[in-house]
C-alpha cells in the first residue's frame, strides 16, 4: 500500500512495469502513445486505464479551466482495453523562448496550418489541431508572431 514516487518517461515506465519494479505510471502524450501500445501488446499484459476525472473540480479550483479537461480514450485505442476511460485531458503547447523573433514565430505558426496534412500523417492526434483550439488553453503568454498568424486567420479571439 505504500506509494513511492519516481520520475521515468512514457517509455522508461512502460519497461519498469514489463519489469515489474513499478506496479502503474502516469504519462501524458497523445494517443495512441506509442510506449503504451507495446505495453498493451505484450503477451500476458493487459493495460487498464484509470478513469480519473473525478478530481477535475478540485483541479478547476486550483488552476482554473483552461489547463485541464475531460478526455474520453476509446477503448478501441490499445488492444485488451475493455472499456472506454475517461480520463484528464492537458493541451499541447508548443513553447518558444521569448528572444525568438515574431517573423520566425509566425512561420512555425503558419507551418503547422499549411501543413497540417502532414502533421496528421505522423501522429493521428494532430488532426484534432484546429485555428480554433489553438488559442486555447493556454495559461503563457502567446508570442506575438502566432497572435498576428491567428488574427490574419480571424481566430484570434475578439478578432
Amino acid at each position: 500500500t505504500d506509494i513511492r514516487q519516481q520520475s521515468l518517461g512514457v517509455s522508461e515506465s512502460v519497461d519498469a512495469l514489463k519489469d515489474d519494479k513499478i506496479d502503474a505510471f502516469f504519462w501524458s502524450g497523445g494517443i495512441p502513445t506509442g510506449a503504451v501500445l507495446d505495453l498493451a501488446s505484450t503477451p500476458g499484459r493487459t493495460v487498464k486505464l484509470i478513469s480519473n476525472t473525478d478530481t477535475l473540480p478540485v483541479l478547476f479550483e486550483q488552476h482554473g479551466d483552461a489547463v485541464y479537461h475531460s478526455v474520453t480514450i476509446p477503448s478501441i485505442t490499445y488492444p485488451g482495453m475493455a472499456a472506454d476511460a475517461d480520463v484528464i485531458g492537458v493541451a499541447n503547447v508548443l513553447v518558444a523562448h521569448e528572444s525568438m523573433s515574431e517573423e520566425l514565430a509566425y512561420q512555425i505558426t503558419q507551418a503547422l496550418f499549411e501543413h497540417h496534412g502532414q502533421l496528421a500523417a505522423v501522429h493521428a492526434e494532430a488532426a484534432k489541431l484546429t485555428l480554433e483550439s489553438a488559442v486555447l488553453g493556454s495559461t503563457v503568454p502567446f508570442h506575438e508572431g502566432a497572435i498576428r498568424y491567428y488574427r490574419e486567420q480571424n481566430a484570434w479571439p475578439g478578432n
